[in-house]
């Protein structure tokens, strides 16, 4: 319940609702229970050094939060950062439902499906809306309502297709499969992040050297399937405005070689990152803690921005939290990546392999992705990298005790 229950805080609304007050204590609360319940029965809680990792970097974003008063803080951004950053915490409680729940994977994945599902269709709701109040075609060509929470249709993109190409056996499974698949694909391809194309491009590349020579003759054949589908569709929905999509995207595409040097938008990015390394270095170990801002001349705009965070999660980190928090990142992601890929040459099979190999898959999606976009503000970035980090936990566990 309280993981499908995030669905109600990862639209991107300005200020804080009440329904955003009331399931924020929710889910800390539900934490606090948990983790207070094992402690008192003994139960294990850390195994590994990637669980040492999280622990300390949960333990030490906590134990930042006085700096807010160091380094002149927005307590009302800190407090909402913190809370954000704290999704990172059911890392654990995934990790052990998996362990010792038979049918915990399952239901963990299940989860996540209704999670991309429930945003894949708002969405796109989001989406024709905006085609019908379009008043100019430069709207409909730039028209970008489907952006909200793009690494969770990544994730559930890359692992729709990962089930398709070695779990699903029969026919109506990979139909199923494919249409979960295509739903988000397709909600990528119109949210126009031309980061997260990258990032969807280099997670197939690392799908297909870990596939099988007949995976991979299947993955071809999906992708050309995907494209005849999607480009049908396409029509089929847009009527006339097709063309004018579809130019749309060509546009974006093309613009991916020239960002560094023509866009202007990623040009102001890099005086932004300039500017916030140059701040980092006033605490460069321990940060300057959550919700303090920096300043830099936006060239869009032409004025002066206060920004509280950084579009690139690791000079983010660095920035809030320094060295040692950029580091607990680097190591949770690597850490959690050379498991997977251990785990998968144990000659994993059926259910455990395909999430396994879908989340190893997605880890080095959502490391690129990091590159510009701030990952471990929202809760849909946060909530990304716990979900694929503790599923990878999750079955590594399961394993080793069936080993055991």
């Amino acid at each position: 319940m309280v993981l499908f229950g995030f669905v109600l805080i990862l639209d991107y609304t300005e200020g804080i609702s009440i329904l955003e007050l009331a399931f924020t204590a929710y889910y800390l609360t539900f934490l606090a229970a948990w983790y207070a319940l094992r402690f008192a029965c003994r139960l294990p809680v850390v195994i590994d050094w990637v669980d040492r990792v999280v622990i300390f970097f949960l333990i030490f974003l906590t134990a930042s939060l006085p700096l807010i008063f160091i380094f002149g803080a927005d307590v009302t951004v800190a407090i909402s950062q913190w809370r954000s950053v704290c999704i990172l915490a059911f890392y654990f409680p995934i990790k052990w439902v998996i362990r010792e729940n038979p049918n915990g994977l399952k239901v963990m994945v299940v989860v996540f499906s209704g999670v991309v599902a429930f945003v894949s269709l708002r969405n796109f709701i989001w989406y024709f809306q905006a085609l019908g109040d379009a008043e100019a075609l430069w709207q409909i060509a730039t028209n970008r309502s489907t952006r909200q929470n793009e690494r969770l249709l990544m994730l559930g993109m890359i692992g729709g297709l990962v089930f398709v190409l070695i779990y699903c056996t029969t026919w109506r499974q990979r139909i199923l499969g494919f249409i979960f698949t295509s739903i988000p694909f397709a909600g990528i391809i119109v949210g126009q992040s031309r980061t997260i194309w990258l990032a969807v491009m280099l997670a197939m590349g690392v799908l297909f050297v870990l596939a099988s020579w007949r995976e991979r003759m299947r993955m071809v054949g999906f992708g050309v399937l995907s494209f005849v589908v999607l480009s049908v569709a396409a029509v089929f929905l847009l009527n006339d405005l097709a063309t004018v999509v579809l130019s749309g995207l060509s546009s974006r595409l093309g613009s991916i070689g020239s960002a560094a040097s023509s866009d202007i938008s990623f040009i102001n990015r890099l005086y932004e990152w300039r500017t916030a390394l140059v701040a980092s270095m006033d605490s460069p170990l321990i940060g300057r803690g959550f919700g303090v801002p920096y300043s830099f001349y936006n060239i869009i705009y032409s004025y002066t921005e206060v920004k509280h965070f950084s579009h690139s999660t690791y000079i983010g980190v660095f920035y809030r939290h320094g060295l040692v928090g950029l580091g607990c990142v680097l190591l949770l992601l690597g850490g959690s990546f050379t498991g997977g890929i251990r785990a998968l040459r144990a000659k994993q099979a059926g259910f455990d392999r395909a999430v396994n190999l879908a989340c190893v898959v997605a880890l080095p999606a959502i490391a690129l992705a990091a590159t510009t976009e701030a990952l471990l503000i929202p809760p849909d970035g946060n909530y990304a990298i716990m979900y694929v980090c503790a599923l990878l936990a999750g079955v590594r566990y399961q394993q080793a005790s069936h080993v055991g």
